[in-house]
């Protein structure tokens, strides 16, 4: 009869998968913590995640051999984290990791922790079972652990300030109020951009090969900027289109059923790994439809619609949310995988940018469709996680998972916001509004920008602070969009200067390493531009009408929305636009709105004057 540990009874899938191994694991909760303590003893923290090749490696070569199981178990406390379930300790490790090897993060992650408050003292990624290129073998580098803790607990100790000054300078210091934010990191995200291009495959860099959603969206809205300039940025656009191209035709994508690949491990997009996750759905799917949109390529188009049938098809769950992904079993070392599975959890963050994904397509491809499938979403996660205004990360296995991070609140009200403008509810306004609410209440950093946790969050040894892209865009650098964008929409100072307040402290990281903040560059354009805002007043079908005839062209720093006359409840500057005896439209910049326009020459006459005045700004 198969014995289980502690896992067994978990929601998530990949701690399942440890629950009949010899290793004594703890989920990470208070009772893991209080034995450490009780009993003295270090804990060995290991974060991991499904369709991780390093993390099923490790698992098979340590965890499931009996003799090192039982040094685990007789020298640490030994917890196992799903990096999906909570990216508030793999953020927080993964900064801290890098502190003891001077190597880059990953998974399996594997540090070893002070038993008083979880303070990190060594760590790594993948350690072999065998000594190999120059690591020890597991139960060595156990045994060695275990012994040093013992004997140097108050060096330990001590270190414990030095751990949290270098963590703070991670992040950049307050900004100095004095220097205005203005557009010279975005020329260095441009130049960034020209260094990392592949011209051969296009995407960016080597192997392994990620999208990276971010900088070819930074390459589209480089292009745009300059497009009715004398000298337009074609070579933006061509990095843009390339690498789309060549991600499309490649086995980045499965044509098999639509969906994407999260990353190749080969630079020329031949070897995916496998997993199809619902983040990078949202991601990619936004990215084609806006790449259709602006050059009117077919391929972009087929390619989006492709992305959102299978969303449709394989990861739409019963009450209308999305699942989390489905992912190879038994995945290798090259990506490659056995049989297919589904994750069935329900995550936030990743049904903001699938929704996200599908407003955008709704728009760009003339879909209303996904509109519905987009607030069909909206509407299971408003029921399921939203709970007293307050956000909760996900659920699964019929049990809700605790309370959302920075991403997750940023996703979604940016989704609302991308989906307000296919189609018009109040209540999502409102929700988008609750959301950058609670970000500013308590997730605020005085100094600009937001923690990842909130500030009533479970106390960890040190409070996560990141302005750094990695899979998806950064969460502080979605917030400053959406503060920027509701600010002017709802001509709210406050969300305005927190916006500019986290920009300004951003900007420094932009100009030094535009690379890892791409989506910061995007975040300040809005800014910078003021987001040229266009309300359409009138009977709802005309006022649809009028606003899929100005979202056929590409502007990526212009918001269209159309709002029913009969609308109520609406925010002060809202019904400040008011309906007139036929469809009217306000064109806005910044806090200045046009008169009433009374027809859609007019509309587009105002926006080009707009736009002429932008370009001749200094």
């Amino acid at each position: 009869m198969t014995q289980h540990n502690r896992l067994a009874g978990e929601v998530s899938p990949y701690l399942r998968l440890h629950s009949s191994q010899s290793v004594d694991w703890h989920p990470w909760g208070a009772d893991a913590l209080a034995r450490a303590r009780a009993e003295d003893r270090p804990i060995l923290l290991v974060i991991g995640r499904l369709a991780c090749p390093g993390c099923e490696l490790m698992a098979r070569e340590s965890f499931e051999d009996p003799a090192t199981a039982a040094v685990m178990n007789r020298l640490f406390v030994n917890v196992l984290v799903d990096r999906d379930e909570r990216p508030d300790l793999d953020t927080l490790y993964q900064a801290a990791q890098p502190l003891f090897t001077r190597r880059p993060g990953g998974w399996p992650l594997t540090l070893f922790l002070a038993p008083w408050d979880g303070q990190p003292f060594f760590g790594g990624t993948y350690f072999p079972r065998e000594a190999h290129a120059g690591m020890p073998a597991f139960v060595t580098l156990l045994e060695r652990i275990a012994a040093f803790f013992h004997d140097r607990t108050e060096e330990i100790r001590a270190q414990r300030p030095m751990l949290h000054q270098a963590l703070e300078r991670l992040v950049p210091p307050a900004a100095d109020a004095r220097a205005p934010l203005d557009a010279s990191p975005l020329a260095a995200a441009r130049a960034a951009l020209a260094r990392a291009f592949d011209s051969r495959h296009g995407g960016f860099g080597g192997a392994p090969k990620f999208p990276q959603a971010p900088s070819l969206e930074r390459c589209l809205r480089h292009w745009y900027a300059t497009a009715d300039t004398e000298a337009p940025d074609l070579q933006a656009l061509y990095v843009a289109t390339l690498s789309l191209t060549r991600m499309a035709e490649g086995a980045l994508r499965d044509r098999g059923d639509g969906g994407f690949f999260g990353h190749c491990v080969d630079a020329a997009w031949q070897l995916p790994h496998a997993e199809k996750s619902l983040g990078d759905q949202g991601a990619l799917l936004a990215l084609y439809a806006q790449a259709a949109l602006a050059t009117g390529e077919p391929l972009f188009a087929d390619v989006a619609s492709g992305v959102a049938a299978f969303l449709a098809r394989h990861l739409r769950a019963p009450g209308g949310a999305f699942c989390a992904g489905v992912y190879a079993t038994g995945t290798e070392p090259d990506g490659s995988g056995g049989l297919w599975r589904r994750d069935q959890r329900i995550f936030g963050a990743g049904n903001a940018l699938a929704i996200k994904g599908l407003a955008l397509a709704a728009r760009a491809l003339d879909r209303p469709d996904l509109a519905l499938d987009a607030g069909a979403a909206v509407d299971a996660l408003r029921r399921d996680l939203w709970r007293e205004g307050r956000l909760l990360a996900g659920a699964g296995d019929g049990r809700t998972l605790g309370p959302a991070c920075l991403d997750a609140h940023a996703f979604l009200a940016d989704a609302l916001l991308e989906l307000l403008q296919a189609r018009w509810r109040g209540e999502d306004l409102a929700l988008a509004c609750a959301l950058v609410d609670a970000l500013l209440a308590r997730f605020a950093d005085e100094r600009g920008g937001f923690y990842f946790t909130a500030a009533d969050h479970e106390r960890l040894f040190h409070r996560p602070l990141a302005f750094a892209d990695d899979s998806r865009p950064n969460g502080n650098a979605v917030a400053a969009t959406v503060l920027a964008r509701l600010g002017v929409l709802l001509s709210h100072v406050g969300y305005l200067d927190a916006a500019e307040a986290t920009l300004a402290r951003a900007a420094p990281l932009l100009s030094r390493a535009p690379d890892a903040h791409m989506s910061f560059g995007n975040a300040l354009e809005d800014f910078l531009v003021s987001t040229r805002i266009v309300i359409v007043r009138g009977p709802a079908a005309e006022a649809a009408r009028w606003a899929r005839e100005l979202q056929r062209v590409y502007a990526p720093t212009r918001m269209i929305f159309a709002i029913p006359d009969d609308a109520a409840g609406l925010p002060d500057a809202l019904a400040a636009r008011r309906p007139g005896p036929a469809t009217v439209a306000y064109v806005c910049a910044g806090m200045t709105a046009s008169p009433p326009l009374d027809t859609l020459e007019a509309v587009a006459d105002r926006l080009k004057s707009l736009q002429a005045l932008a370009r001749a700004a200094p």
